[in-house]
């Protein structure tokens, strides 16, 4: 008798089991629905929208350019503080441009691989240029390109949507002021500045490279931004 109950009982809990494991379910498919819906929510917040994308666009091709034209004018340049001066560009650039990326990671941007149309062209000038002509074509292009920049700054300052790369814009405008002031005081731009005129190098690579925002980004020929 008592083996009888015994064997009742068992059958009794393996016909409840798969009624428990039924009704236990459903309670952890919500949960997991929702969280899955809950970082799709968040990831579309953190998209740019279309002026924004453009902006990290044009500034990531001018500080490839910078950086391009920072080399060549290390290789081809007359004068020694030209020479430093495209040392400057190259190093705060390619601090400014892993900076930017950054700012735009996970944002919904492609960014570009290549310079465009007018920054090619600009290079293939400076390209063909030697000595004191190369000197004088080149921090000339600077001083125009920066003026252009810190226009093109100053306005998406008060435009772009996204905290992040607002405050990178705010950062980077300083930097983008100090290059010019420099650009602007050697002889070869048409100032009256001569050896030396690169001797606060050192402490303003340091700021740059200590701070979010990092350095200026881009040369600016026509409608471009970052230098």
């Amino acid at each position: 008798m008592l083996r009888l109950l015994a064997t009742a009982s068992v059958v009794a809990l393996l016909a409840a089991a798969p009624s428990f494991a039924q009704t236990s379910s459903p309670a952890t498919s919500p949960t997991g629905s929702m969280s899955n819906s809950g970082s799709r929510t968040t990831a579309q917040s953190d998209k740019l929208d279309k002026q924004d994308r453009n902006f990290v666009r044009q500034a990531a091709v001018g500080g490839m350019a910078e950086v391009e034209l920072g080399k060549l004018a290390q290789q081809k340049a007359q004068s020694a503080d030209v020479k430093q001066f495209g040392q400057r560009m190259e190093q705060d650039h390619s601090a400014a441009n892993q900076q930017l990326m950054s700012v735009a990671s996970g944002k919904g941007v492609d960014m570009p691989k290549q310079l465009d149309r007018e920054h090619r062209q600009l290079r293939d000038k400076l390209a063909k240029a030697n000595g004191a002509a190369f000197d004088r074509e080149y921090m000339q292009a600077m001083v125009k390109d920066h003026k252009k920049d810190i226009k093109e700054f100053e306005k998406a300052s008060g435009k772009v949507k996204d905290a992040d790369l607002k405050a990178w814009i705010d950062k980077t405008l300083p930097h983008l002021r100090e290059h010019l002031a420099m650009a602007e005081k050697l002889p070869q731009a048409g100032g009256k500045g001569g050896t030396g005129a690169m001797g606060n190098r050192g402490a303003s690579k340091s700021d740059m490279r200590s701070t979010p925002s990092g350095a200026a980004t881009g040369t600016n020929t026509g409608n471009k931004t970052g230098s």
